[in-house]
């Protein structure tokens, strides 16, 4: 405006008249540049701060740029990203956020505070950030803007530090978000961070798993959300987990446990953790249920990073614990109905999501779309964390993907004292029609599917539009639709004949 003056700064700090510039001759803004700046006039309220980041890489990634006061970030005694005189890494709450500026993907930038977030990874070199909007920042009043145009009032900037984190957790994000499993997971958005304009490495932005985001999954008006192995209330109470907890300890029939819990999503639940063999499964636990008559707990998966190796018998570690802890595995094997519901699902999934066909292509799949990201973050922080290379971490994991169903099958079916077998169900073309077992649609082709006795599952067949259902061979049943135990059987085959005009 007429009249006025633009004070800036070049590393990131908060714009004052004490400490700022006065922009008098056109500027060049080299790569790695953060401009911070702001019009001043005598008689005016200054007007809002803007901000000019100038990225030192070109990215196959979405790029978030966060501008701060270099003390804020490390100075010794106040700096929130150092360990500092007081182990400044380690401390939480409103005295530990400083102001920011926040610019995700070249949207407008915005005026936010910011903390670490985290618990363990605290103690890395690469930490995680917690980003707020609050009116004392001036920040929008619609809050934090994430890709699939929700807003929020927090978010977080997840590090994945640790040697697998990103891969993993977002392998198994996008399992379960690709085969519909009954489980709830941040939605998360891959990002290079800059911070005050140096590269801080391959981040994901997300919603945090609070009261705000389970409304807007759930749709409800309230909801009871619980955190960690006590249940800790972070919304509502945790008094009708209690209740609930209690019916799945005495082993309550189904109508009971179906009133209180969401048993798709408990075992589904137990199914993840199992495959992964989730080490920290029992600390890293959260759940919520609308606050409303017929309100059921759900589970939400996070931080998948930390998995067993894939012969590790991880049904005998989670049933040995000496007290209840989710998921509740030893419950579940315990009773008879929910035994076969988590054995059905388990083998459903291994013949879907969990395939090494299915699990193997998609690993591959996020390795390449990230692969020249997870290099440079690899090589920012590798003093620091002595982490491996991403290629020597994607054949880590296809290693688990082809190893792991044999000996978890194997487990689950020794401690159920079922016998495991093989059944090959040949699976039709699309253009002849669709076999679902237990509602979940079968890759065409040979599948050959490891089943255990005695658990009865539903097989499906959906003709196309100009075809029709004829017969089941290898398998008793008249209609498209049967139950049947897969054990007791070695091969089935469904028969679709073509409509004449």
């Amino acid at each position: 405006r007429v009249g006025s003056t633009v004070l800036y700064t070049l590393d990131g700090a908060l714009v004052s008249e004490r400490s700022a510039m006065l922009h008098t001759v056109p500027l060049t803004l080299a790569p790695g540049t953060v401009f911070r700046y702001k019009a001043v006039a005598a008689n005016a309220l200054p007007s809002a701060e803007g901000l000019v980041a100038v990225p030192r890489y070109r990215h196959a990634e979405r790029i978030t740029t966060l501008a701060m006061d270099p003390r804020a970030l490390h100075s010794d005694s106040t700096g929130i990203d150092t360990p500092g005189l007081f182990a400044n890494n380690t401390r939480s709450g409103k005295v530990w956020e400083r102001q920011a500026m926040l610019d995700v993907d070249g949207a407008d930038p915005m005026s936010v505070g910011v903390r670490i977030s985290g618990s363990g990874s605290r103690g890395l070199a690469k930490r995680s950030f917690k980003v707020v909007a609050r009116s004392r920042y001036d920040s929008p009043a619609e809050g934090l803007p994430f890709p699939d145009d929700t807003h929020f009032s927090e978010g977080i900037l997840r590090a994945d530090a640790s040697p697998h984190a990103f891969l993993r957790n977002r392998l198994v994000e996008t399992i379960v978000q690709r085969h519909g499993l009954a489980v709830d997971v941040q939605p998360s958005t891959p990002t290079a961070l800059y911070m005050n304009g140096r590269y801080w490495g391959l981040y994901r932005w997300m919603p945090p798993k609070d009261a705000a985001w389970a409304k807007a999954v759930s749709g409800a008006e309230a909801v009871d959300v619980l955190s960690g192995p006590g249940h800790t209330p972070i919304s509502g109470s945790a008094g009708h987990f209690l209740h609930a907890r209690d019916a799945l300890m005495r082993g309550a029939p189904m109508d009971s446990l179906e009133a209180w819990i969401d048993l798709n999503s408990l075992v589904d639940l137990a199914c993840v953790d199992l495959w992964t063999g989730r080490a920290d499964h029992d600390l890293n636990v959260r759940c919520y249920r609308p606050r409303q008559p017929g309100g059921r707990w759900r589970w939400i998966l996070f931080d998948m990073d930390l998995w067993s190796p894939p012969e590790e018998n991880s049904v005998e570690r989670m049933c040995s614990a000496s007290g209840p802890e989710a998921p509740y595995l030893p419950q579940l094997l315990d009773h008879p109905e929910l035994q076969e519901r988590l054995l059905s699902r388990m083998t459903v999934l291994h013949a879907t999501a969990f395939a090494r066909s299915s699990a193997g292509a998609l690993a591959d799949s996020i390795h390449a779309a990230h692969e020249a990201e997870l290099l440079a973050d690899h090589i920012r922080w590798d003093k620091e964390l002595h982490n491996p290379t991403p290629s020597v971490v994607q054949a880590s994991m296809q290693h688990f993907i082809a190893e792991r169903p044999k000996h978890l099958m194997e487990h689950l079916a020794e401690h159920s004292g079922r016998e495991l077998r093989s059944v090959v169900i040949e699976v039709p073309s699309p253009g002849e029609g669709m076999l679902y077992l237990n509602g979940c649609a079968l890759p065409p082709g040979k599948q050959r599917i490891r089943c255990f006795s005695g658990v009865a599952m539903e097989l499906k067949a959906l003709p196309a539009e100009d075809s029709e259902f004829v017969a089941w061979k290898g398998v008793p049943g008249n209609g498209p639709s049967i139950r049947v135990d897969l054990a007791r059987h070695t091969n089935i085959k469904v028969h679709f004949r073509t409509l004449v005009p």
